[in-house]
């Protein structure tokens, strides 16, 4: 009988000591990125996040990274470019999304892992594909390693809320709210966001490969 309660107790012991480890390990490899779908239903007249997150493959090492949104309406074949963001400061290129488009990604540094965008006074000819680009360089101690990352989005609109969505719609005009008084301006020194301007451009080879026709500038 002791025997038998013994070799019970070792055998908590271990479970104990492995559950430890599985969690400690989760922990370390994950860190705190988690790559999560975007939602793909929105609601005409709300706000809509576009959820796109690229996490580094190796956490340990530095990293600078510029994101570029290109959208595909329904019925058309080719994709246009309409926003940027560089860890400091966003552009929108297309019209169409002029003031509608706010950046819900990483922010206070040029390492960008999260590049959601906020889509504000959703219409029905937002339907559509969105792309988002991840143009990331890695920085290793004697070279730099450029890297591109791609993720679609395949949005629909619709009239009205299912059940489903409202609690979304509802956190999303929340969401856009409390974002209205706050800066997009992300602090980095001025000196690091030019190093990593330089950076993109020597990667503008790439990016031409993905997004033709679009400058390295």
């Amino acid at each position: 009988m002791k025997m038998m309660m013994k070799m019970a107790d070792g055998n908590m012991r271990r479970l104990l000591l492995l559950c430890v480890f599985c969690a400690f390990s989760v922990s370390f490899c994950n860190g705190a990125c988690a790559e999560v779908d975007s939602d793909t239903e929105a609601v005409a007249g709300h706000s809509f996040k576009l959820g796109c997150i690229s996490c580094k493959m190796r956490g340990e090492v530095d990293a600078t990274a510029t994101v570029d949104w290109l959208f595909r309406a329904r019925g058309e074949a080719d994709f246009v470019h309409i926003y940027s963001y560089d860890g400091e400061a966003s552009s929108i290129i297309d019209e169409r999304f002029q003031d509608r488009v706010e950046w819900h990604g990483s922010k206070n540094t040029l390492d960008l892992q999260d590049a959601s965008v906020d889509l504000h006074n959703v219409t029905f000819n937002d339907s559509g594909v969105y792309r988002c680009i991840f143009n990331r360089i890695l920085i290793y101690e004697h070279w730099e390693h450029p890297t591109i990352t791609s993720k679609e989005v395949h949005l629909t609109v619709v009239a009205k809320a299912t059940r489903g969505t409202a609690s979304i719609v509802s956190e999303e005009d929340r969401s856009r709210r409390r974002g209205s008084a706050q800066s997009q301006r992300s602090g980095v020194s001025s000196d690091r966001v030019r190093e990593q301007r330089q950076l993109r451009r020597c990667a503008g080879s790439r990016i031409a490969q993905v997004f033709p026709g679009r400058s390295s500038s």
